[in-house]
């Protein structure tokens, strides 16, 4: 569902809006004390003019804790806790990228020191700049801040389209082809997630643009809305084949100088994209998982994020890919599967091995890609559910490549080191080594249990 970018402090149609179904996402200008709502990705934005940001750019490191003190004043009045730092800055040469990097990472380290994320780069629409000649963009520009920044932070862009719509060729530039598509792993290799913090009707980016300045002649606003909404719907289906992507706010909701061509809060009650049927079917939120660690304090984190500390912590990063990204999907089951069915009433897994060995300390970026890789896949029985995909280091079975038989793990309860119906990480590695895909790796174990893989949305 397209969430919100809301400009002004006095909108009675969002306490509307939200009362009829809260939004997913959310990002406000100017956030004041007091917020009408608090979305479950809420994204502060405090405006500074360009010479403000230019300022701020020729001394990076300083600027960039400037920007980041005056996040934090404001998040200890509003609550907010993600927050964009400069907005559309056009990095057109490397020594211009060194200079944003230097920027982003000096106003990250003061963020997370206050315990609060970063909103990076803010990308106009067409932006980062591509490289035609490899199609690609130039990665060795980014690399630096963004092999470096924890991926708890996001990727904020911004994304336009002409009245024709986000799918229509037209709005794809020849000088850059992947405007709509910017954060295509082709175009964007990191995991981070991103944020779509402006999208809609757009051409030149000036007041006499948005949706109601570009409704045709002969065609009634009201008809023209819900035009624009099905573009809307378009773009959030273009967007959710990206599982990167946590959050979509249309430009814009509020009482903004461009308001009167761009804003949407006079018609919201017309746009499906922001108040969906309750008769249809509504995504789940991000699956939460509750981890009792090793001092006895319960962590309450995302279920992708739980995965990022367990799969480096169950087998080693340097292994091959497809080992790596079939033991997320064996964890990511099995994690599933005791959501279902918790530990206790206040957890739901233990971080060690009577569950799972969680460790965040050695989250690697080779296991985040295996994680990322295979999100939403788990392990289901023949009803459709979750299953318990249970895994040992070495099993023991005869069919088992690296076992053959010998014996495998041993404990007290165990002493033969036989774990039928287990997989065997050790042959899971050996599996890889011979080529098969992930995909053929996780039922191999468990072929005679009838398990298949399913996907899973939201």
């Amino acid at each position: 569902m397209i969430g919100l970018h809301v400009i002004g402090d006095d909108i009675p149609e969002l306490g509307a809006l939200v009362a009829q179904q809260p939004p997913a996402s959310i990002l406000y200008l100017n956030p004041k004390d007091s917020l009408p709502y608090h979305a479950p990705i809420t994204v502060g934005r405090l405006h500074y003019e360009p010479s403000a940001q230019d300022e701020f750019l020729a001394d990076p490191i300083a600027g960039g804790r400037k920007v980041a003190r005056d996040c934090i004043a404001r998040a200890e009045r509003c609550g907010i806790t993600i927050w964009q730092g400069l907005n559309e800055i056009c990095v057109d040469n490397r020594a211009w990228a060194d200079r944003y990097n230097a920027f982003e990472r000096a106003r990250v380290e003061v963020l997370e020191d206050a315990g609060l994320l970063a909103g990076l780069y803010s990308w106009s629409v067409g932006w980062p700049m591509e490289d035609l000649t490899r199609g690609n963009l130039f990665p060795e520009w980014y690399a630096p801040l963004m092999d470096w920044v924890s991926h708890d932070h996001y990727v904020i862009g911004h994304q336009y389209w002409d009245e024709n719509g986000p799918l229509h060729p037209n709005n794809y530039d020849p000088l850059r082809p992947s405007k709509i598509d910017r954060q295509n792993k082709r175009y964007w290799p990191w995991p981070h997630r991103w944020i779509i913090g402006e999208c809609g009707i757009d051409v030149t980016g000036n007041p006499n643009n948005g949706w109601k300045a570009r409704c045709p002649p002969g065609i009634s606003l009201e008809t023209w809305a819900g035009i624009y909404d099905t573009q809307l719907q378009e773009f959030d289906a273009l967007m959710l084949k990206d599982r990167r992507v946590k959050g979509k706010m249309v430009f814009m909701f509020g009482q903004g100088e461009w308001s009167h061509t761009f804003g949407i809060e006079t018609h919201w009650r017309q746009f499906k994209c922001l108040v969906t049927d309750p008769a249809e079917p509504q995504l789940p939120p991000e699956s939460m998982i509750r981890v009792k660690l090793a001092d006895g304090s319960i962590a309450r984190m995302s279920l992708e994020q739980y995965l990022r500390g367990v799969v480096p912590a169950e087998v080693f990063p340097s292994w091959h890919m497809g080992a790596l990204e079939a033991q997320a999907v064996l964890a990511r089951s099995f994690a599933r599967w005791r959501m279902e069915h918790p530990r206790s009433e206040g957890f739901d897994v233990y971080a060690d091995a009577r569950d799972q060995v969680y460790n965040p300390e050695r989250i690697h970026k080779r296991t985040d890609q295996a994680v990322t890789d295979t999100a939403g896949w788990i392990l289901v029985d023949g009803q459709g559910q979750p299953f318990q995909a249970q895994y040992v280091s070495k099993c023991g079975q005869v069919a088992c490549p690296n076992c053959l038989g010998r014996p495998g793990y041993t404990t007290p309860s165990n002493s033969l080191g036989q774990w039928p119906g287990r997989a065997c990480q050790y042959g899971m590695r050996d599996l890889a080594e011979t080529g098969l895909a992930w995909q053929e790796i996780v039922v191999w174990y468990y072929e005679e249990q009838g398990i298949r893989l399913a996907h899973e949305e939201g």
